[in-house]
């Protein structure tokens, strides 16, 4: 139960791990912040919905995931599946449902969240307080790329290349992988658990915060640009450019045997040491789901993100 609601745990997984135990706990988070987004709103009138979906993931694939209508949490797994746990929030009366689209290709598999196509129509301000939020397993070795528009975009338990992008939501990390991620306007935190890198990485923002979390002694140059404050638990040399409010700083660690670039016009940027070691490829269960939120429901957007 959650605030008096039933909340159904999926029935296409056994009733054990790791993996079960995640999907319960997201349907409640949705759920319990759905309830509390509106006061004026009452929550007879609005519907909370649970959709379990899995499709084939082959060992050359990459997986392409779209949310254009809320968050997007993925998690590393061993499993050769993809599968998808959503939670749709709508209004009683509504005639228009999202739905979980599939798309496979030769190299990747596309997993987008999709409403009918309202081109050049005028979106119902009604239509702003939907949202679909969904939580994938994938596995864990295979090329991930997470798209957003202002949802949450977050990878943990992640092996293979990352590439996140995101309008105005916050991302969140933890892989023992590289990572590209752009956020206009949201914030970025990444923790790279990893001492030996697997490849460059890159994080950009506009006007977002950039946090980097590095595992003890690893191998990799730091390269940043910000006109924002620059703060480092590492040796680092900041340099001003002239004429500028601008910032160039470099950190060598190690044997700084791969780059990793940060840039952002204006955010800070955080360049910090992880202390207490969590392996990457361990499911994580969060102990206050709440805050693993960004506050109430956000308003849909009518395109869907590139």
């Amino acid at each position: 139960m959650a605030n008096g609601r039933q909340v159904s745990c999926p029935r296409n997984y056994p009733r054990i791990g790791p993996q079960y135990l995640y999907a319960c706990a997201f349907a409640a988070i949705i759920v319990i912040n759905a309830e509390a987004a509106d006061d004026e709103v009452l929550m007879q009138d609005w519907i909370i919905e649970r959709a379990d979906l899995s499709h084939a993931v082959n060992k050359h694939q990459a997986v392409t995931i779209v949310n254009s209508y809320g968050d997007i949490r993925a998690r590393g797994g061993d499993d050769d599946q993809a599968a998808v746990h959503a939670v749709i929030q709508r209004h009683k009366d509504d005639t228009e449902t999202p739905e979980i689209m599939f798309h496979s290709e030769k190299n990747r598999l596309t997993i987008k969240v999709t409403y009918p196509d309202r081109t050049g129509q005028v979106m119902p301000e009604a239509f702003a307080k939907r949202r679909t939020d969904i939580a994938v397993f994938v596995p864990s070795a295979i090329e991930l790329t997470l798209t957003t528009l202002d949802g949450r975009a977050e990878s943990k338990g992640h092996k293979g290349r990352l590439v996140i992008h995101s309008r105005a939501g916050k991302i969140v990390a933890a892989t023992t992988g590289s990572v590209d991620a752009h956020s206009d306007s949201g914030k970025v935190k990444v923790e790279f658990r990893n001492r030996i890198w697997s490849g460059p990485s890159a994080l950009e923002t506009i006007s977002g915060d950039i946090s980097v979390f590095l595992m003890s002694d690893p191998h990799v140059a730091v390269d940043i640009d910000t006109a924002g404050t620059i703060t480092s638990d590492y040796s680092i040399d900041i340099s001003p450019v002239p004429g500028s409010s601008r910032k160039i700083a470099r950190a060598v660690i190690g044997e700084a045997e791969h780059e990793l670039d940060i840039n952002t016009a204006v955010g800070a940027v955080r360049l910090g040491r992880i202390f207490d070691m969590i392996p990457a490829s361990s499911p994580v269960i969060e102990a206050d789901p709440a805050n693993e939120t960004d506050g109430p429901p956000r308003k849909a957007e009518q395109a869907d993100a590139p």
